[in-house]
């Protein structure tokens, strides 16, 4: 359940003191609509809900678009604002693989695979056996751009974050008689916990499982306990989301698996405090000041791709200009007002936007049965 290195941290990642759990979340889907089924589904905004509805003092920022270039310098500007440790977890909400060369060849000949001349990364030279890669998001559609495990384990350190979260399907699975997970090699590249999936996972559960964890987390439990509560959690809870909205019992509780680096801190990563008068007031005036949405009779679902389509269209630029407009036409009750108002709450939300305004222009006599909503935000 918990694997440790008999190698020390490369450098104790300890975060800086903080009155919140402060989480970054990094999103993305690259093959968009060749991404079905279970793949196309995410688990950052279920995630994000159950830690609203908790009411954990939780600041989650997500990376947008969902690219190895966001991340970086989402991370440069973090640490110019805050410093480094600012951030106390880094949940990667991504496709990963454990590839040869060979497959990275035969994917890049057939246009989905990127992995020289990257962003911020050297290119991938020849090598013997498998490498562990997470898939990110690239400026060509439907592409990957890959960034191998060392490379990210670089930008943890670099950023004294101590905790790396892979939602990644079997991102904890060894494969064959050795031990090449894509956990392992983040833990053998210097990152100092890594929190990983022995096999696949619901949606649900990833949701039901980091909820108890952070929950734990703040009320300062140690890692492995807060993990061990978890475990028990999901056990308990076994209820699981499957297609078609039907729920179904697994006994998935053992899939999450600890990587931890000899002499890392076993106790919380997090190094909370108390919120000073200032602090305080500003945490609870931005949570009472957001846009609730009204609540879908059935519920929203099935939007995920489509809201990470709209962000990135929205931060693309042309010719230098951003592409800040956007424009959902549809039948009458397909949705597009449900989809705004959600919108409207999740930006503001997860501090895409600070503030949001809806105009509604309803049916008149000279109009007929139409109506248009614009938002601004």
């Amino acid at each position: 359940m918990i694997r440790r290195t008999l190698e020390p941290p490369i450098i104790d990642a300890k975060s800086q003191p903080s009155p919140t759990i402060n989480l970054l979340i990094v999103t993305a889907r690259p093959g968009e609509r060749r991404d079905v089924g279970s793949r196309s589904r995410t688990i950052t905004r279920p995630l994000v809900e159950n830690l609203r509805q908790a009411k954990l003092k939780v600041r989650v920022d997500i990376v947008r678009p969902g690219t190895y270039e966001a991340l970086t310098k989402h991370l440069d500007l973090v640490r110019d604002d805050h410093g480094a440790g600012f951030y106390h977890i880094v949940h990667f909400d991504l496709h990963e693989g454990l590839l040869t060369y060979k497959q990275l060849q035969k994917g890049a000949e057939v246009n989905c695979l990127q992995f020289q001349a990257c962003y911020g990364k050297d290119d991938v030279l020849p090598y013997e056996g498998k490498k562990a890669f997470l898939s990110f998001e690239s400026e060509d559609a439907g592409k990957s751009d890959l960034a191998e495990a060392g490379e990210i384990a670089n930008l943890l350190i670099n950023h004294r974050i101590p905790v790396a979260a892979l939602n990644a399907c079997q991102s904890g699975k060894q494969v064959g008689d050795s031990e090449s997970s894509l956990a392992s090699r983040l833990l053998e590249a210097g990152v100092q916990t890594v929190l990983a999936m022995g096999y696949s996972v619901t949606v649900s559960a990833a949701a039901l499982m980091m909820e108890t964890l952070y929950q734990q987390l703040f009320a300062e439990e140690d890692l492995p306990v807060a993990i061990r509560r978890a475990r028990k959690e999901l056990f308990n809870q076994k209820g699981r989301k499957a297609y078609f909205d039907q729920q179904i019992d697994l006994e998935d509780w053992m899939h999450p698996v600890v990587y931890q680096s000899g002499g890392a801190m076993a106790e919380s990563p997090l190094t909370l405090r108390e919120f000073s008068i200032d602090e305080e007031v500003e945490f609870y005036e931005h949570q009472a000041g957001r846009y609730a949405a009204p609540t879908p009779t059935y519920g929203f679902v099935g939007r995920d791709l489509d809201i990470l389509r709209i962000e990135k269209r929205l931060l693309s630029k042309s010719d230098g200009a951003p592409c800040n407009l956007l424009l959902i036409k549809g039948m009458g009750g397909s949705g597009k007002t449900t989809l705004l108002n959600h919108l409207m709450e999740w930006w503001q939300t997860t501090n895409f936007v600070g503030e949001v305004l809806r105009e509604s222009l309803d049916a008149s006599a000279d109009h007929g049965p139409s109506r248009k909503d614009t938002v601004r935000g």
